[in-house]
């Protein structure tokens, strides 16, 4: 067990010397939702900022740009970031800048771009995905705030997965989220993805920032048959990896909160406290 922990510690001080993103530097971009006259866009940031996309047709003229803010308002402030750009021209290519607080992410100059797909037809049936969320493995706490990302695979040995689906929770949503999957269209973004609901795979991946994330892959099935899957978030990887960008000098602005990351409580965050959650990780495999 002692060398795996050593493996891993040294795995992680190699990522730690790779991280290089700042407060606002956007981190897990994501483009989901692609639609003839839509698109969304998330990412993640070190620390909560507001979050909004620039965006146009003309690369060269970003003035008279457009700018759409966060699905849950405009004035939201948060280290999660969900961003829907509407009413656009369908099969257009779109550029775009991502804006996280003052940092502004363009890609040196050169802007994320994205092409809107064909107007399709309006999808046969229904399969409407639901669960639940929470930060805790109780599940006491609704994880508000949290991102879920949707992609389907229809148990076909040689067809490719479907484009992936997302939508933002809030605390209006009580740690509820629900995907409309009949909306799910192929990787080229040309036709519907054609898969049986109860009786395809679903790969459900949550993005909650600093509350942690969180994968599984479960049966796509439809509200209507009862099933419900819950969610619980793993916060000890989201925690090594803050540690080891906060030990790195990087960052001067943290509020570190002391009781969660001094695990062997010796008043210091250091990498005995890294060593400590990946005993607890390993103890969990065993």
């Amino acid at each position: 067990m002692i060398a795996n922990i050593v493996v891993s510690v040294s795995l992680f001080l190699l990522y730690c010397i790779s991280f290089n993103a700042f407060a606002g530097d956007p981190i897990n971009t994501r483009i989901t939702n692609i639609r003839g006259t839509q698109f969304t866009v998330s990412w993640t940031t070190m620390q909560q900022e507001t979050g909004q996309i620039k965006f146009g047709e003309n690369p060269d003229n970003t003035d008279n740009w457009q700018v759409s803010h966060d699905d849950r308002g405009r004035e939201i402030v948060d280290d999660i970031h969900h961003i829907t750009l509407r009413h656009l021209i369908p099969e257009t290519i779109y550029y775009f800048d991502i804006e996280s607080g003052d940092t502004i992410d363009n890609q040196h100059g050169k802007h994320h771009n994205q092409k809107t797909s064909v107007i399709l037809d309006v999808p046969d049936g229904s399969c409407h995905a639901v669960g639940q969320v929470f930060i805790d493995n109780e599940n006491k706490r609704p994880a508000y705030d949290s991102i879920i990302y949707m992609t389907i695979h229809n148990n076909e040995p040689d067809q490719q997965t479907s484009s992936t689906e997302s939508c933002i929770l809030s605390q209006n949503n009580g740690g509820y989220w629900a995907i409309e999957m009949a909306n799910a269209v192929t990787l080229s973004h040309d036709s519907r993805y054609r898969f049986r609901c109860n009786d395809s795979r679903a790969l459900i991946e949550v993005e909650s920032g600093y509350n942690g994330f969180a994968r599984i892959i479960t049966l796509l099935m439809d509200n209507t048959m009862g099933y419900m899957p819950t969610i619980s978030l793993d916060n000890e990887i989201r925690d090594i990896l803050f540690i080891l960008d906060f030990l790195s000098n990087k960052h001067y602005d943290f509020q570190i909160n002391y009781f969660r990351y001094d695990k062997n409580e010796d008043s210091r965050i250091n990498l005995s406290d890294i060593l400590m959650m990946l005993e607890n990780i390993a103890s969990q495999q065993e």
